[in-house]
């Protein structure tokens, strides 16, 4: 690896043998029940002389004071290109200026690359070639699976005794959390990554449906509340010249398949059987149970329902092929917006927010009743995911885990570290002005200077906002007057969704090597039957009537029923245990 500043642009090299390889590399189970590195070249376990804590002789600072270190250190980072998709530069950069000014740490950053599948394969070649990698690994979707056979085999380091050494952030949040801990513990009893805890309150109802209220107001017709009456909207949308460009080309309903929640599959789905989308497998809990909504009767009822769309022109023939840039034509080309309604996390998943015109057409739409006239969204609890992984080539693991550990820092009650996470103040963000009130409806505390998503040399995007408290959006300053997507959210998740609420989320699973190894093809190739299967019964190729028992027994045949005990028993070993 190449040390110093600056970034190193990784390409990808097809390598399938070693992507095999990764089921057999290394030789034993080197972990430490202590947290530390193996046993290696150093001779040495645990943490490196020079580099414990505050002994005479460490470098080390006392755990939670800055700087980290006394004497500079080197740090090297693996992240995603997707992770910094508009980041433009890593090196050159005001937060990463400001962190190693702060800890004393220069920093350098190898950038894999952007797509999820390319992205997971040079991960997979890295990790199953045995050549050294970087010191950390940093929100690169690392699988749980991933961390349990490297991690048993001492390529990252258990995390225990770090936390109960040198944590400070970390253990704030597990006395928030009580729960944190065990959704990070592997089977064999260690923690192999620090977490991202994101308590962004739209975030925990991110699967939104947002409906044209010009569109809806021009038809003279009213919010609808269930699937009927949204079908006589979307069809009232129909043929009828609403944008005012002289032609019937209007869409009433997109599916955008690459946007945060984009699929019709969670919000369409609800009022028939539970279901978390595309996103958690559809997988869902009935209190104890992990549940799969395609294998339910009303999974069926909901196909039928995004059919009738379907047949009828509703929902846009390319439903099954649309991506987000697509969408953004769709909503903003020079004949104005011809969409109707979507599914989607935020606006700005679908269209460009930045200037006046779709954006400010669109409404959040509330759940829909079922046939009980009860509504549900998913409640998207903030949990435990792995984001921050120390490797054994770490020269300095405890500063490793220290630097993690400034990325759990609640910046919302310290000002100055938000100059870390996003960006310096006065160029990215400010403080509110006397009167500015937050999206809490409290007295704000700041304001941003920034549109999320634009080209920036100025912070890292999100990618080391390891804990956001609820707070921090909460305090935001709202716009008077205009439009503000942040005050949009909010407002729209605490009076729409969040009254609405059902703890249906699965928790993260730690699965055993040989359980992992079990259901991994079983698990791809459900799924993928599964989503073919949705694109036949909507499109017709199937019939959800005739085909149905044909698609049960399909399922069973893949191993469905033996799948989901798995999870099951998991679930219960983890959390009931």
């Amino acid at each position: 690896m190449i040390r110093g500043r600056g970034i190193r642009w990784v390409v990808i090299a097809f390598a399938l043998c070693l992507m095999l390889a990764a089921c057999t590399n290394g030789n034993g189970n080197g972990s430490t029940a202590s947290g530390g590195k193996e046993t290696g070249e150093t001779g040495e376990t645990g943490e490196k002389a020079g580099n414990s804590g505050t002994e005479a002789g460490s470098n080390l600072t006392e755990p939670g004071q800055y700087p980290i270190v006394n004497k500079k250190e080197d740090l090297s980072l693996y992240i995603t290109k997707s992770a910094v998709a508009f980041v433009t530069d890593m090196d050159k950069n005001a937060s990463t200026d400001w962190i190693e000014k702060k800890t004393n740490i220069d920093l350098t950053f190898e950038i894999g690359p952007e797509g999820a599948d390319e992205a997971q394969q040079k991960i997979n070649l890295m990790l199953a070639s045995g050549s050294k990698l970087p010191d950390v690994f940093l929100k690169t979707n690392l699988t749980n699976d991933q961390l349990t056979t490297y991690g048993s085999q001492g390529t990252f380091l258990a995390l225990n005794d770090y936390i109960e050494k040198y944590g400070v952030n970390i253990k704030k949040l597990t006395e928030k959390y009580p729960n944190l801990l065990k959704n990070m513990t592997a089977p064999d009893g260690n923690i192999y990554a620090l977490p991202s805890v994101i308590e962004c309150q739209h975030c925990m109802y991110a699967q939104r449906f947002w409906l044209n209220q010009k569109w809806l107001d021009a038809v003279g017709m009213k919010l609808p509340e269930t699937p009927d009456e949204l079908y006589d909207v979307l069809k009232a949308f129909k043929g009828k010249d609403l944008n005012g460009n002289g032609k019937q080309d209007e869409i009433p309903l997109i599916q955008i398949t690459d946007a945060w929640f984009g699929d019709l599959t969670g919000y369409l789905m609800n009022p028939f059987t539970p279901s978390n989308g595309k996103a958690y497998d559809w997988n869902y809990m009935d209190g104890d149970q992990i549940k799969a909504s395609y294998m339910q009767d009303g999974w069926r009822d909901g196909l039928k329902y995004l059919k009738k769309l379907y047949d009828e022109g509703l929902l846009d023939k390319e439903a099954f092929l649309l991506k987000a840039n697509q969408a953004f034509v769709l909503a903003g080309g020079p004949d104005g917006n011809r969409v109707g309604a979507f599914s989607a996390g935020a606006l700005s998943s679908a269209m460009d927010i930045g200037s006046p015109g779709a954006r400010d057409e669109f409404i959040a739409l509330p759940p829909l009743k079922n046939a009980e006239g009860k509504r549900i969204t998913p409640y998207m609890e903030p949990v435990g995911s792995p984001a921050y992984v120390i490797t054994k080539y770490a020269d300095n693991p405890v500063t490793a885990f220290r630097l993690g550990e400034a990325m759990l820092t609640d910046y919302a009650a310290d000002l100055e570290w938000r100059n870390f996470f996003y960006g310096p103040e006065g160029v990215t963000w400010e403080k509110a002005k006397e009167g500015d009130i937050g999206l809490n409806g409290k007295p704000a505390l700041w304001r941003w200077l920034y549109i999320f998503g634009q080209p920036t040399d100025q912070s890292w995007g999100t990618l080391n906002i390891l804990y956001a408290s609820v707070d921090d959006k909460g305090t935001l300053a709202t716009a008077s007057e205009g439009f503000d997507q942040e005050r949009i959210l909010f407002d729209s998740s605490v009076n729409d969704y969040q009254p609405n609420r059902v703890s249906m989320v699965p928790p993260p699973l730690y699965f055993k090597t040989d359980e992992a190894m079990a259901i991994a093809e079983p698990k791809t190739q459900i799924l993928r039957f599964v989503e073919e299967s949705i694109f036949k019964f909507v499109t017709g190729a199937k019939n959800l009537d005739s085909d149905w028992d044909a698609y049960l027994k399909e399922l069973d045949k893949l191993g469905a029923k033996g799948y989901m005990n798995t999870l099951q028993t998991v679930y219960d070993r983890q959390y009931k245990s």
